[in-house]
């Protein structure tokens, strides 16, 4: 079994980050993670909650105890009614072209991003 630090390292190279990339995204120095890393001291509750905001994938069960998958099984979504798709044609219509642009990408990033995590997973259990 592995330890908290090791799954925080573990978080870390799986996301390709330098020490000093990860840290300013949880919020601390690059030496206190080079700490934490090195197992010389235990994460702080900061840290953990840090990568819990900041990779909102991984699974916090998995960073605190070490059970189950590292990154979070997204639940397909469920079918919208008629009526929702209506609401949402028409919302997006009274937005202006910059709006409009905006939800787009953020639509097409979020979906190579679910499917970059996919991918992951599957290389993941491939790898063992």
């Amino acid at each position: 079994m592995t330890t908290l630090n090791e799954r925080i390292l573990k978080v870390r190279k799986d996301k390709s980050l330098k020490q000093n990339e990860f840290a300013e995204l949880i919020g601390v120095s690059r030496s206190t993670l080079s700490e934490v890393e090195s197992g010389k001291t235990k994460p702080s509750t900061d840290i953990i909650v840090g990568i819990a905001n900041s990779f909102d994938d991984v699974n916090t069960d998995w960073l605190l105890t070490g059970k189950g998958d590292m990154y979070r099984i997204k639940q397909p979504l469920t079918p919208i009614s008629e009526h929702q798709a209506q609401v949402i044609v028409q919302l997006y219509g009274d937005l202006n072209k910059e709006q409009q642009q905006e939800i787009l990408s953020a639509i097409q990033k979020e979906k190579r991003l679910n499917e970059l995590a996919e991918t992951v997973s599957q290389l993941q259990k491939k790898v063992g």
